[in-house]
């Protein structure tokens, strides 16, 4: 997955590591997220596949490199982007983790979904302000995927909030 997505980002334009990075904590990180651990060897293996291209240059006297989508990279993410989308489970961690919350104490319990409604609503906060610096800018569908974020953070929110009232 995280191939797709890394040649999704190029074909927007060249970017670095860190470029790629900082757009993917701004944009998929709602829903697809991937350290510089997963990122770098993912660059590496697609390079080794001649789906990406590299140039290296210095950058404020550091060596910078900076890769690009290659004709096959391309094909590559269109064949893939026009496939049927898979339905399918996701993961959700919140789920796997309040799964096993019986082995808490209930108040214990209670309190971490407090803490998670609340980061919940802070996600939901930084998503807005992310809607609003970029609504004129990105894509129909690009944005899309934002609202979908906001919904869902909404949902999830909203969903614990009465859960908790009636546990």
């Amino acid at each position: 997955m995280i191939e797709y997505i890394l040649l999704g980002f190029l074909k927007k334009g060249e970017m670095s590591g860190y470029d790629i990075k900082f757009y993917m904590s701004n944009s998929t990180s709602h829903f697809y997220d991937a350290s510089f651990g997963s990122i770098y060897p993912a660059l590496k293996r697609m390079l080794g596949l001649g789906l990406i291209g590299v140039r290296e240059g210095i950058s404020e006297g550091r060596l910078k490199k900076t890769y690009f989508i290659r004709e096959k990279g391309s094909a590559e993410f269109l064949k893939w982007l026009e496939a049927p989308v898979p339905g399918g489970r996701g993961k959700m961690e919140h789920l796997i983790k309040i799964f096993f919350y019986d082995f808490l104490p209930e108040q214990k319990a209670s309190e971490l979904i407090r803490g998670f409604i609340a980061s919940t609503e802070e996600k939901i906060k930084e998503l807005d302000e992310l809607e609003a610096r970029i609504a004129e800018k990105a894509g129909r569908f690009s944005i899309s995927t934002l609202l979908f974020g906001k919904d869902y953070y909404k949902f999830t929110a909203e969903w614990y909030k009465k859960f908790l009232k009636t546990a």
